[in-house]
């Protein structure tokens, strides 16, 4: 009941879409229309943009989060670098969307020096080398090609010590040259030990096997004599036996009988020295009649005469004629002829006249 004096006034009990309110005799039995909260007749908050501002321009983004207006969310933002919606995936430090969904794993492309898409790698011995490293690859390798290792090149250009089972220095000759055939060879012949064990040729400054004598023996004594045979130490052969005596190799000169070097170059006849009796530097000499007498000859000089002192028969210097003898006066070859005819040498008695 409406106008009038009812105190109503007529339709206000409708809603805002003019249909009867519940309660009044003629409500349909429908909820009644209301204003929302943005003033639109049974809008329901339609009018409301995700941020519940009233015709705002906020709304849902590809992740359907409130995005724009004054929702304080900047649309997408959810999406990350592999465009996925509250993904995981991000920009690396070189640029490259990683990690997530992505497939590529975060600062993969940064070398081992941290710099992207650098040259830098890790070498054998695990150290970062190459690019801007400062670092040369596999200079931690020793001349054997172990990290980290103690072999070294020696002095011959041979890589020694360490694990390289390499002495080092041991491929020099006696003298300390390097071999031939080492890398750093001089080229020359190498000095090698000689019989004797002495360190020879080469830059030894030794000739090999002078250490010998003239036998053949190490640091023997025998040498060469002033007849060029080797004597002494072990040779068997005395020094200068092959001299004469008078001081000529191989010479013929020898010693007499009495000790005189003689024959040769010696100037002096063999056993020159010796008398006529045949003894050494003896006074016995050959007398007038060539006979050895005087010294040890038991002869008396000239003893060998005849009264007329003429040589003997039978002495090397008779004269071939008969000896003169003493005749029975003693009258040296007188023939007798001082007997008178009485046979008295030196008698008296006479032939007379008549021969008597």
């Amino acid at each position: 009941c409406s106008g009038g004096l009812s105190n109503h006034v007529a339709n206000s009990d409708v809603d805002c879409a003019g249909d009867c309110l519940e309660g009044t005799p003629n409500w349909s039995g429908a909820a009644n229309a209301e204003y929302d909260d943005c003033g639109v007749c049974n809008g329901g908050n339609a009018d409301q943009d995700c941020a519940g501002d009233c015709f705002g321009p906020a709304f849902e983004d590809t992740c359907g989060v409130c995005s724009g207006g004054n929702s304080d969310h900047e649309a997408n933002s959810d999406i990350d670098c592999h465009g996925d919606c509250f993904g995981t995936a991000f920009i690396d430090s070189c640029g490259v969307c990683s990690e997530g969904d992505s497939g590529h794993e975060a600062n993969s492309n940064q070398d081992c020096a941290g710099q992207c898409f650098g040259a830098a790698t890790l070498d054998d011995c695990g150290e970062c080398s190459g690019g801007t490293s400062n670092h040369v690859a596999n200079s931690d390798k020793d001349c054997n090609g172990d990290c980290f290792g103690d072999a070294l090149i020696d002095t011959c250009g041979i890589c020694s010590g360490g694990l390289s089972e390499h002495e080092a220095n041991s491929d020099v000759d006696c003298a300390g040259d390097c071999l031939e055939g080492t890398p750093n060879w001089s080229g020359a012949a190498n000095a090698e030990y000689d019989n004797c064990g002495v360190c020879s040729g080469g830059n030894s400054d030794h000739i090999a096997d002078s250490d010998k004598d003239c036998a053949g023996e190490c640091f023997g004594l025998a040498t060469l004599d002033d007849c060029g045979e080797c004597s002494g130490g072990t040779s068997d052969h005395v020094a200068n036996s092959d001299k004469d005596c008078a001081g000529d190799c191989f010479g013929v000169a020898d010693l007499d009988d009495c000790g005189e070097c003689s024959g040769g170059n010696s100037n002096h006849v063999a056993d020159s020295d010796k008398d006529c009796n045949g003894d050494c530097f003896g006074v016995a000499d050959l007398d007038d009649c060539g006979v050895c007498s005087g010294g040890l000859s038991e002869h008396e000089a000239n003893s060998d005469v005849d009264c007329a002192g003429d040589c003997l028969e039978g002495t090397p210097n008779w004269s071939g004629a008969a000896n003169a003898e003493y005749d029975d006066c003693g009258v040296c070859n007188g023939g007798n002829d001082d007997k008178d005819c009485a046979g008295e040498c030196f008698g008296l008695a006479t032939l007379d006249d008549c021969g008597e």
